[in-house]
């Protein structure tokens, strides 16, 4: 980030399109990296077909461990090919067809259960309404550093963007609005929120609402501690040892500012590291 690309950003209402996309493909140009010799990437689809608990045999994991080293320097180029696709015993090197396959497979691995990386969203494992078919990233406490290897993984996958921009890729990805929000570096709303999780701000609302009506709130409250219930669906303290601190009118609004916190900073460091 930085205060020019602030000011950009804050007056890309009035750019016209043309102009946006010539800056977008001078930016495109002057971070281009001149081609190299193509690495080989060997992939075994029926180590892929065996089903394991870290994704370690799906075809995502087989690219990343031979690509991500020098990633950031391979997904800089505008190759029509950037790496070439071996799949065991199926004779297909130094073939457009399987390179592209290579592709569509690591991509159909990035939004399954396959990885740790993402997850169906709630309004997808409940079955609900509209966007039920978006995958966002996995969850992890925000008072906890992220594995490495799930960091690295996320930045590949970041780099596998690039090269899709780049290089007109395909990547079949069904990310909510507010991934691609962040990526941009943009604030996201509330709505941007509930579209994936129809329940998010559903337990503040309904109480800030008895609240403004002068209605008793019987049991609305009695139970509710500073902990919320996170996208992956486990307990998450907003506040330490949140568990036990009882939600009153005197610290509601505190609560709801935590609680607020929480959501919009759910997946902010997955998504800077897909930045990076």
């Amino acid at each position: 980030k930085s205060v020019f690309t602030d000011k950009i950003r804050a007056i890309k209402s009035y750019l016209s399109r043309r102009r946006r996309f010539k800056w977008f493909e001078q930016s495109l140009c002057q971070t281009k990296q001149n081609s190299s010799s193509n690495p080989t990437v060997i992939f075994d689809v029926l180590k892929a077909s065996i089903p394991d608990s870290d994704g370690q045999n799906s075809l995502f994991y087989q690219g990343y461990e031979q690509l991500h080293e020098n990633a950031h320097l391979l997904c800089r180029t505008r190759d029509q090919r950037l790496w070439r696709a071996n799949y065991i015993g199926m004779h297909s090197a130094d073939q457009v067809g399987p390179y592209r396959d290579s592709i569509t497979g690591m991509s159909s691995d990035i939004c399954s259960t396959r990885l740790p990386l993402f997850i169906l969203c709630p309004k997808g494992r409940m079955n609900i309404g509209l966007n039920r078919d978006q995958w966002i990233p996995n969850v992890f406490p925000l008072n906890q550093s992220i594995p490495i290897e799930i960091v690295k993984q996320y930045r590949f996958i970041g780099q596998l963007m690039g090269m899709a921009i780049r290089n007109k890729n395909y990547l079949d990805l069904n990310f909510p609005a507010l991934l691609w929000k962040q990526l941009l570096g943009e604030e996201i709303t509330v709505k941007d929120i509930e579209v994936i999780d129809i329940q998010s701000f559903a337990i503040i609302k309904k109480i800030e609402s008895i609240i403004a009506e002068n209605q008793p709130l019987f049991d609305d409250m009695n139970d509710l501690r500073f902990e919320i219930m996170s996208s992956a669906e486990y307990m998450y303290e907003l506040m330490p040892d949140g568990k036990a601190i009882r939600v009153t009118l005197n610290n509601f609004k505190e609560y709801c500012i935590r609680y607020r916190e929480y959501h919009f900073n759910e997946f902010r460091r997955q998504i800077e590291y897909n930045r990076q």
